[in-house]
């Protein structure tokens, strides 16, 4: 059984050491207190950190977002002024005004104290959500909700303790169908809205990275942390090693830290490593070396997305800074920092307005004493 805060915290940082993220095994006592939400609305230029916090009317201790750590946002698809934050140990959040205000969104059947590693939501029926977290004996599950997070259920848990569930991808298609992924390699189907699950694929290492092609949801991209990247064109049923063609890149090593498909092409792919950025405009055939300005090596990237409204605009971050371009990641990229010493991990951006995006953050990695 989980008994405390600091075992809900433990396993949020394990799993999001496999998503590629920077977070330092620390209480919420050690958390450098300017966390939150952070928002722009100019496109990455300026940024401003939301920190208000709807409290109960006898909340007995005021507090605000300033120690939250938020590791996903999914933007209803209806409405994106209404937007939910999952949390490391603190449950789930919601905000209805774009970020201005938040408050704890947890429901019967989801504790306070949930670790909510990822949020999604039913395009097709916004009443479906389902969640990436942990129960009280360890072991990852998904929980589902049918009425808007009102209420919730247990509709998977894995096999063993420590086996975590790090990823949910609904079919925008079909939302019939919902992908899981877990941190031991396997990729599981349901075909009913999450009642029943089929393992698609059991990979050889753990699986960090899943996407959905948002433009043809039969195509499917997977990474390892060492087996590279993996493509499916018939919605997981089989699937293809691209490994051989990603290692005729010089600077490629197998550690993907993130992966990216253009919203208006499945061709187009970007993927993130320790040492840059790779292109493919073929669907994962032919790569290319992405000239960004971020020194090789020097951090991993933790996040990468591609505006939905606008291909040509991409951003990735490392550590607490976010870069990003407006011309398909051929050139002339901008950085700005967060205002914050954290490391941000979720980046999202308002289908509906590309300016706007919003950063979840996490403590930055503990300084190793040199003596």
């Amino acid at each position: 059984m989980i008994k405390n805060k600091k075992q809900f915290i433990f396993l949020a940082i394990a799993a999001f050491l496999f998503f590629g993220a920077a977070f330092p095994g620390c209480s919420s006592s050690a958390v450098p207190k300017d966390a939150g939400v952070f928002k722009s609305i100019d496109g990455g230029l300026t940024w401003e950190r939301k920190l208000q916090l709807i409290l109960p009317a006898d909340a007995k201790v005021k507090t605000d977002l300033s120690e939250i750590n938020f590791l996903s946002f999914a933007i209803n698809p209806n409405d994106s002024n209404i937007i939910y934050a999952g949390s490391a140990a603190n449950g789930l959040y919601q905000t209805k005004d774009a970020g201005e205000s938040w408050d704890s969104y947890n429901g019967t059947g989801l504790s306070l104290q949930a670790a909510v590693y990822y949020v999604a939501i039913d395009h097709k029926n916004i009443k479906n959500m389902y969640l990436a977290g942990v129960s009280d004996y360890g072991k990852g599950r998904i929980m589902k909700s049918e009425d808007e997070g009102l209420t919730w259920q247990e509709v998977y848990v894995t096999l063993t303790a420590g086996e975590l569930v790090n990823r949910i991808e609904i079919d925008s298609y079909d939302t019939s169908i919902v992908y899981i992924t877990t941190t031991k390699g396997q990729i599981f189907q349901s075909a009913n809205y999450g009642r029943s699950w089929t393992v698609l694929n059991r990979l050889t290492a753990i699986i960090n990275n899943f996407v959905i092609s948002p433009k043809d949801t039969r195509i499917l991209y997977a990474t390892s942390v060492s087996e590279g990247l993996f493509k499916s064109v018939n919605k997981g049923n089989d699937w293809e090693s691209l490994k051989d063609n990603l290692t005729k890149i010089p600077a490629y090593n197998n550690a993907i830290n993130v992966i990216a498909v253009d919203p208006a092409d499945p061709n187009i792919i970007y993927i993130g490593f320790l040492n840059g950025m790779l292109k493919s405009s073929d669907g994962g055939i032919k790569w290319s070396t992405v000239n960004i300005i971020t020194p090789s090596a020097i951090l991993p990237m933790n996040s990468l997305v591609v505006s939905q409204k606008d291909s040509k605009s991409i951003y990735y971050t490392i550590d607490s800074q976010v870069y990003f371009t407006n011309n398909g990641a051929e050139s002339n990229w901008l950085v700005r920092n967060l205002p914050t010493i954290r490391v941000i991990t979720a980046l999202t951006i308002d289908p509906n307005n590309s300016k706007v995006i919003y950063a979840g953050t996490v403590p930055p990695p503990a300084k190793k004493k040199m003596f």
